[in-house]
């Protein structure tokens, strides 16, 4: 567990905070002295409220403060006051935090779930810093994006949102193919767009590569969609490495 920011003010506030907060830097100097000329010292004060730090002060895990100030660049507190590692994902200038959230199993396939208890994991993980969210039109089918889109409200520029298209259903959940072609894959962009209630979606990948039509015409349609703004970056999902070879031929894959 790790405290908020809102709870770090008023910690702030409390004197036996303080005290203890200052011995424990002072002793991680009398340590680590030369570590400090890599760690901001504000963001030392951050992290040093944080019980999980203080902890691994206390059993000598110094190496997690080695790692803290060599990628410190490479992490960020998140709005909610929590502490993210952040990755790149492909080379095209994606980044989203090492640990992200698949939502699949909020509307099917392990049985059944709470709509209300879906909105408060979601609304934790926004808050701790897990910002990267993957759903896809066929988890529902169609019904996990608009959960996700009432998530969305109000931290849409928070959220690294993840969607897919290519395994087609009807609307009575029936199963209709792995579909591929540029017509499909635009028409699947807007209906994934008006049900997660945005205007753009961070990374649009193909769910499973469709065998009946060229690779080359899926991805083409795909970076049609990042040139009309509608998709920031693209991939593929279960793709052998001769497709994604092909497609990052005609547009960078994430």
């Amino acid at each position: 567990v790790m405290f908020s920011e809102n709870e770090i003010a008023v910690m702030i506030e409390n004197p036996e905070v303080l005290k203890v907060t200052q011995q424990l830097k002072h002793d991680f100097l009398k340590k680590e002295a030369p570590m400090m000329e890599i760690i901001d010292h504000d963001f030392f004060s951050m992290i040093m409220l944080t019980p999980s730090v203080s902890i691994a002060l206390a059993n000598g895990t110094i190496s997690l403060f080695e790692e803290l100030s060599l990628n410190k660049k490479a992490r960020r507190f998140s709005k909610g006051g929590y502490f993210m590692k952040q990755v790149n994902l492909g080379s095209q200038g994606l980044r989203v935090p090492a640990i992200g959230l698949g939502c699949m199993g909020m509307s099917e396939f392990y049985g059944s779930s709470s709509k209300a208890q879906n909105l408060c994991v979601l609304d934790r993980a926004a808050n701790i810093g897990c910002t990267f969210w993957d759903t896809s039109d066929m988890y529902g089918p169609f019904t996990n994006e608009i959960l996700l889109s009432k998530a969305l409200k109000g931290r849409r520029d928070q959220i690294t949102l993840a969607t897919k298209f290519g395994v087609s259903r009807g609307e009575d959940g029936s199963w209709q193919g792995i579909k591929g072609s540029a017509d499909y894959v635009k028409a699947c962009c807007d209906a994934s767009l008006k049900r997660l209630r945005t205007d753009y979606i961070d990374l649009y990948y193909q769910h499973r590569v469709d065998p009946e039509t060229p690779i080359e015409e899926t991805v083409g349609a795909m970076a049609e969609l990042v040139k009309a703004g509608k998709v920031r970056y693209i991939g593929l999902s279960e793709a052998d490495p001769e497709n994604i070879a092909r497609a990052h031929e005609v547009h960078p894959i994430s």
